[in-house]
């Protein structure tokens, strides 16, 4: 029994000693380099894989010197996937998500205005919409009302670009129908969202006649509640009247509505309008009538 205890312990010993030296032989592999180091040939050797996408890293190395102790410096992608899956490859990927993801096609049509109101003229709109993508579209808009039966109005037909992410330049073409003659006009403008959420839109137009006329508008959605929303707005027009002698005319229309929105796409509202017409001496060329407030409804859609 003692020589057997001998024996366990004479095993044990000799284990421990062979696991020592396979131990000290096989050291645990040091950390790779930090990435301001260069990469010695067995460093890059043992970090560099030897599947099909990697086999050209070899070929990249431009070998150096430091201290007389030869090195490999391994050249950095833009992009880290290049080194893994090719850059034309990854070029590609990247491309569909910028198409998928940031180049988003969209058409729709807004209805800002539709409205009736208590005094002539005895309905409004202001329609528009627009198809493209997030930098360039290409947009439609008119605008018009009807008075004692004749219909007074244009249609824009424009392309719009993106500047920056708030405000876009555009230009085309406008129709205009003005005291039952009609005019055509070239239009260049921008529009946009100024500080404190001002919505603003300018636009100037050259007739075939040669008239230089210009229209700007100001708007603000102020929310009273998530679904309560109350707007002023603003808009100024200088037009030449038709067979007029040349003499421009400045037309202010100064607007306050209350819409209740019911979806993010519909939203009626009331609200009241004024009209003042200004000539070259700042005299009021409306009469009486046109001159008083009105009172409107209407409504508010985007499809």
């Amino acid at each position: 029994m003692i020589a057997s205890a001998g024996l366990a312990a004479m095993t044990l010993f000799q284990t421990t000693t062979v696991s020592g030296e396979v131990a000290s032989h096989h050291p645990s592999p040091a950390p790779p380099p930090s990435s301001t180091e260069p990469l010695t040939a067995s460093a890059t050797h043992d970090m560099v894989n030897h599947g099909p996408h990697r086999v050209q890293a070899h070929q990249d190395l431009a070998p150096t010197s430091a201290d007389g102790v030869s090195v490999l410096v391994v050249p950095r992608p833009a992009h880290a996937a290049d080194a893994v899956w090719g850059a034309d490859a990854m070029q590609s990927a990247r491309e569909l998500l910028r198409r998928e993801n940031g180049d988003v096609r969209t058409t729709a049509v807004l209805i800002d205005r539709l409205e009736l109101t208590s005094g002539a003229p005895g309905l409004a709109w202001d329609v528009g919409g627009w198809t493209g993508g997030d930098v360039d579209r290409l947009r439609w808009r008119s605008e018009g009302e009807t008075a004692s039966g004749d219909v007074e109005g244009d249609i824009e037909l424009l392309y719009s670009r993106a500047t920056s992410a708030f405000w876009n330049v555009h230009g085309g073409v406008r129709v205009s129908r003005r005291d039952g003659e009609n005019q055509t006009d070239l239009t260049v403008g921008f529009s946009g969202l100024a500080p404190h959420w001002v919505r603003l839109e300018a636009a100037a137009f050259l007739s075939t006649d040669g008239d230089l006329l210009g229209r700007a508008e100001a708007s603000y959605d102020q929310r009273l509640t998530r679904r309560l929303i109350l707007q002023p707005s603003l808009q100024i027009e200088t037009s030449e009247p038709h067979g007029a002698a040349r003499s421009d005319r400045f037309r202010l229309e100064a607007g306050l509505r209350l819409r209740y929105q019911i979806t993010r796409t519909l939203a009626p509202y009331v609200g009241i309008e004024w009209d003042r017409g200004l000539d070259d001496g700042a005299v009021d060329t409306l009469d009486a009538d046109e001159r008083r407030p009105r009172a409107l409804i209407g409504l508010r859609a985007l499809f």
